[in-house]
Order: C-alpha cells, then sequence, then structure tokens
C-alpha cells in the first residue's frame, strides 16, 4: 500500500532516554526531557512562560534539572505554563500523590499570571482539561523508556510519544490540526494517552471530558475544541473505531464528537497521523518511501526523516 503524502514539515527531538530504575525518576526525567523538547525547537517553539520548582516561583523557566520536577500533594509542588505560537497557554500541575499522574488546565486567550511555590498562576478564562489523570502508563519500572517528540515547522501541531519494553506507553497530540470543516471556527485540541490502542486502551484511559454537560466523546481520533467559550475542550473516549485487523491497511485518524450518543460527524482530521495494522512492519522501524513515516508500537504512523535512526523502543 502507498504511504500517505505528508500535510506538514517536521522537526524532530527523539530517541531521548529516560534509564531504568524507579518510577518517580524515570518519569521526571520524561517530564523534563519533553519539557526541554517543546521548548528547544527552532521554529516557533512552545515558550515557558511561568514555573515554580517547588524553590523559586515566577517568571521564565525555572526547572533546570528533572529532580526540579516534584509531585506532591504538600504545601509545595512543581508546575510550569507552556504557550502555544497561538498565545494558547497550558499549565501543567504537579499537585498530586501518583508520579504518573498530573493536573492540566488551559487559557486560550488571556494568560496565566501569579502563582508561588505553594500556588497554582490563574487566568481569567481558565478551563480545566484533568485533574488526577495519567499522562503515561505506570507499569513496571525495569525497563528504560525513550521520549518522542514532534513539532510542526508552523509551531501549530505538537505530538509526544513515550516507548518503552516494546511498546507506546503515552500518546499525547496538542495544538491546531490543519484540516478541518469551516465550521469549527477556533480549533485546538488537548489530549493525552497512556497508550497505544485505539481498539481497547484508548477507549477508556483517554482524559476525562471536559464538561459532564456536554459528553463528547471520541473513537479512532481525538475530542474536538470549538470556539473561545468555556466548553471549548473536552476530552474523553468513546467505543467508536475502526477495524484494524486487515493486512496493509492505513486509516487517518478523525476529530469527531460524540454528545450524549449522538454522533455528530467528523470535524477533522490529525495532521501526519495515522492508525495502521500490525501488517505493515516492525514497532519502531522506518518504512519504505525513503524513511519519511516511522511505526510507532503497533498501531501508530508518525513522520519520520532520512536523516533520524529507527525509533527506538525498548
Amino acid at each position: 500500500m502507498a504511504l500517505p503524502t505528508k500535510q506538514k514539515t517536521w522537526q524532530f527531538d527523539v530517541n531521548n532516554l529516560a534509564a531504568s530504575g524507579t518510577e518517580l525518576a524515570r518519569n521526571q526525567r520524561d517530564i523534563y526531557n519533553i519539557k526541554e523538547a517543546m521548548t528547544g525547537f527552532a521554529l516557533n517553539p512552545w515558550v515557558v512562560t511561568l514555573s515554580s520548582n517547588t524553590v523559586t516561583a515566577g517568571v521564565g523557566d525555572n526547572i533546570a534539572s528533572p529532580t526540579d520536577i516534584i509531585w506532591s500533594t504538600g504545601t509545595v509542588y512543581t508546575w510550569f505554563v507552556l504557550r502555544h505560537v497561538s498565545g494558547t497557554e497550558l499549565l501543567f500541575s504537579f499537585r498530586e500523590g501518583s508520579e504518573y499522574q498530573l493536573d492540566l488546565y488551559v487559557s486560550r486567550n488571556d494568560g496565566f499570571t501569579g502563582g508561588a511555590t505553594n500556588a497554582l498562576p490563574t487566568a481569567t478564562d481558565q478551563a480545566t482539561i484533568a485533574v488526577s489523570r495519567r499522562w503515561r502508563n505506570s507499569s513496571t519500572t525495569g525497563y528504560q523508556e525513550y521520549s518522542h517528540v514532534w513539532h510542526s515547522d508552523d509551531g501549530n501541531m505538537t505530538y509526544v510519544t513515550l516507548t518503552g519494553n516494546g511498546t507506546v506507553n503515552g500518546f499525547w497530540a496538542l495544538g491546531i490540526p490543519s484540516q478541518t470543516t469551516p465550521s469549527w471556527t477556533d480549533p485546538f485540541i488537548v489530549s493525552m494517552s497512556e497508550n497505544q490502542t485505539f481498539e481497547t486502551v484508548w477507549k477508556s484511559n483517554f482524559y476525562a471530558n471536559f464538561q459532564s454537560v456536554n459528553s463528547f466523546a471520541i473513537g479512532s481520533g481525538y475530542t474536538l475544541t470549538s470556539g473561545p467559550t468555556a466548553n471549548t475542550f473536552a476530552h474523553e473516549q468513546h467505543n467508536i473505531g475502526n477495524n484494524l485487523e486487515g493486512a496493509g491497511e492505513i486509516y487517518p485518524i478523525w476529530i469527531g464528537v460524540d454528545s450524549g450518543g449522538v454522533y455528530d460527524g467528523v470535524h477533522g482530521l490529525l495532521d501526519d497521523h495515522y492508525a495502521i495494522t500490525a501488517a505493515i512492519g516492525a514497532p519502531g522501524d522506518m518504512t519504505s518511501g525513503g524513511n519519511e513515516w516511522v511505526k510507532a508500537g503497533s498501531e501508530l504512523l508518525l513522520p519520520w526523516d532520512v536523516s533520524l535512526t529507527n525509533m527506538l523502543m525498548s
């Protein structure tokens, strides 16, 4: 089967090691590596506007090493704000007792201000995306893990994948998809999964829906966001899916909405992100076609580059 044509050009920061050891140490390294990658791209990177390492809080990036990432339900804890090229800001809070969980908040327009070592910054238009939700799989600590970050040259889309023990242990999609319907006038998605499997895990372990009154959900894709209002974000999965068992098949991943069991159709597609059958390639292998694509785990196809080695899976 012919491989897709890329919609975007991409920057890569991949195969970043978080060595085996304690789960805390590995997760600290993963979060730190992801932050460094997202903010280190040459073109239109994310920017840390505010942060706290539990000792110093304020403007800029105060998180200088993995050990500055502190999960705690006590008085002080780590947090940081990342600003997207569009001006949307995401507040990552580690006010949690488990290091595979985090809290996530968004400001689409106004931006976060303030904050201290014992208090999160706030925004007048802030919305809660998730509290006490998993950002990665919490499986055994006996193997090393790698983080991989893709960032489009225009700064609009970012993908994050965590791999270890031969599988995908987390996947994030953040930003503005380019392939959307005209009626979706203000698109932005924030989705995180602790695993890769579309037909099983991704149906139950996405971030919870943004508002229970608007219980949006997704299938083999991601929840949509629409408009500048408080109910812009929705993050839940639903039992809708493509058949991924056929040989040699590649499926685009759609962005759709299911409101209270009423399916409202497809509102867009993720850029250069596909579901792929197990029959095509091996996990971590670059595909044919000039090594322009890579197979992440058993069911994801993501953009790659001829200058890169294989994606490390374990």
